[in-house]
């Protein structure tokens, strides 16, 4: 179970014993919300260790039992008194402060503060060596890009967490770097969906069912019943999208369940919206807007910016399949309201996060120039060395060291996470006829614009590399054969389309492609399956895709 850090050992008496009251009483989160209340008051007129302890359990309850505005209220003033402890007596106290500061700022829509709350979680965790707690910090990172709306990156940040809570063998870290990862899928799919990519949304939803197949998995070990609660409402959920309503009927009072008997109201706003979706799968509009009514109210209480443009979604559909226009209408002006408000705060958090670092980025150049530029240039020169010695010349895509390099470490993780890894091997069709046509000027040219295609199409953090001449090799973590089907059919027909008498009348370019996939194909053969597969696509006419069994 998660649980608080234990006290510190010098307390007041005034103080420690309604702190003790509050550790004992965990499970039942109102009164340990009343005595952390009783004991953070009391500690206003008293030295920082008693702030600094009182303001940690009251983090902890606010967070638990939902009050994220007010865990935000007071997160200041809380991490002001820890802090100065964080490499002492309340050194995890700290950490948990930041997490939990971060995710209610996340949740409430103050994004800024939740990537500068997560970064420099992740950067004490990383100065210090504890090495066992970066999974934990990766994963409150992943979260917070998620919320501010780079889900894409989120989505990397997490694999790597649970890719490194496997290798430490920590079981609960782990389960929450998975269920995190399966929300911002699921949150990925919404918006592929919503955008008509449906193909594109389907396998991202195919990927989380491969997470919770493992989730489920490591539950039988047990789980802390909050935890637990969460996870069975995100496995209701994928569920429910895949159209499998009976077990998403069972997940979600599964989750229905604990949080009753544990009193965490706040769960069920989430619980409230996934019911009020599977009603509306099931046709039934009425049951599905009393489902979502309950979750609107329960979001006075415990707001959460997300849902809220989730609810607001799902009673559109609901009063347009009633026939209800205005209604519906009402709905839809809401979620369009929330959602601009939202981008609006995710820009700015995006851009603020940036600068800060392109800020802290000047500062160290001006130090290194005040003390040595001689050092600077050394600098310079090592880092065009490593670019050279990684990255192809002409296009500034990966090279053929590099591939091999990042193919090893994906192949090691999927290896650990029991994930597919796709390799996509691409040649250009007929390119020796485009360089005596057109000569090479306009060949590099070529290649140079289909690397750009490529990469835009590419997800983000997908390798994009030439190993050489007319070849381009594509790496996708995570990513089955029919999901990187989908994805390189969109990139050669993207290739195919564009405009290449721009840059000469008479020029047209298209690639064949082959793909193979691990662990269907081992490890040692995948580059040479993908290269077969390549070759068979240009033996058969070109301009085609074909895929290892």
């Amino acid at each position: 179970m998660l649980t608080i850090a234990p006290l510190p050992p010098a307390l007041v008496d005034a103080v420690r014993r309604p702190l003790e009251q509050a550790h004992a009483a965990q499970r039942d989160l109102h009164e340990a919300l009343r005595h952390a209340r009783v004991a953070w008051q009391l500690a206003q007129s008293m030295p920082q260790l008693e702030q600094a302890a009182s303001g940690h359990a009251l983090l902890y309850a606010l967070h638990r039992s939902g009050q994220l505005v007010e865990a935000h209220a007071v997160s200041g003033a809380v991490l002001a008194a820890v802090r100065p402890f964080a490499d002492g007596a309340m050194a995890l106290a700290y950490r948990q402060c930041l997490r939990w500061s971060a995710l209610s700022a996340a949740d409430i829509g103050h994004f800024n503060e939740a990537l500068a709350l997560a970064t420099e979680l992740y950067e004490h965790v990383q100065s210090r060596g504890l090495e066992e707690e970066r999974p934990s910090a990766l994963s409150l990172l992943g979260v917070a890009f998620d919320r501010s709306g780079d889900s894409w990156q989120a989505a990397r940040l997490l694999r790597e967490a649970a890719s490194l809570a496997c290798k430490l063998d920590e079981r609960e870290t782990l389960l929450v770097a998975l269920n995190n990862l399966v929300a911002v899928l699921l949150s990925q799919f919404d918006l592929l969906r919503e955008s008509g990519e449906t193909a594109q949304a389907n396998g991202l939803l195919d990927e989380a069912f491969e997470f919770i197949e493992e989730v489920v998995t490591l539950l039988e070990g047990g789980c802390d019943p909050y935890l637990e609660a969460l996870i069975l409402t995100n496995i209701g959920e994928v569920h429910l999208h895949r159209g499998a309503l009976e077990a998403s009927q069972n997940a979600l009072n599964g989750a229905d369940r604990l949080a009753r008997a544990g009193r965490y109201e706040c769960s069920m706003v989430r619980i409230c919206y996934v019911r009020g979706e599977l009603a509306l799968a099931k046709n039934d509009a009425e049951s599905a807007l009393r489902w979502l009514n309950e979750a609107r109210r329960a979001l006075l209480l415990f707001p959460v910016e997300t849902t809220s443009i989730l609810v607001e979604r799902a009673m559109y559909r609901a009063h347009r399949q009633l026939g209800d226009l205005h209604a519906s209408m009402a709905a839809l002006e809401r979620t369009r309201v929330l959602e601009l408000a939202r981008a609006r705060r995710q820009l700015l958090a995006r851009s603020e996060f940036a600068m800060t670092h392109v800020e802290a980025s000047e500062k160290q150049r001006e130090v290194l120039d005040g003390e040595s530029r001689a050092a600077q240039e050394c600098a310079r020169r090592a880092e065009a060395m490593t670019r050279l010695a990684f990255q192809d010349p002409l296009t500034g895509l990966a090279n053929r060291r590099a591939l091999d390099d990042y193919l090893e470490r994906a192949l090691d993780r999927a290896a650990i996470r029991r994930l597919d890894v796709s390799v996509i091997m691409i040649d250009l069709d007929r390119f020796k006829q485009i360089n005596d046509r057109f000569g090479h000027v306009i060949g590099d040219k070529v290649l140079q614009r289909v690397a750009e295609t490529l990469v835009e199409r590419a997800r983000p953090g997908d390798l994009v590399a030439r190993p050489g001449g007319e070849e381009f090799v594509i790496v996708l973590e995570g990513v089955n054969a029919t999901h990187a089907l989908t994805l390189v059919e969109n990139m050669r027909l993207a290739v195919a389309n564009l405009d290449w008498h721009q840059i000469a009348e008479g020029l047209s370019v298209s690639f064949s492609a082959g793909i193979a996939c691990y662990p269907h194909v081992s490890r040692a053969e995948l580059l040479e399956q993908a290269d077969l597969q390549m070759y068979r696509a240009k033996r058969t006419g070109g301009n085609r895709v074909s895929v290892a069994p």
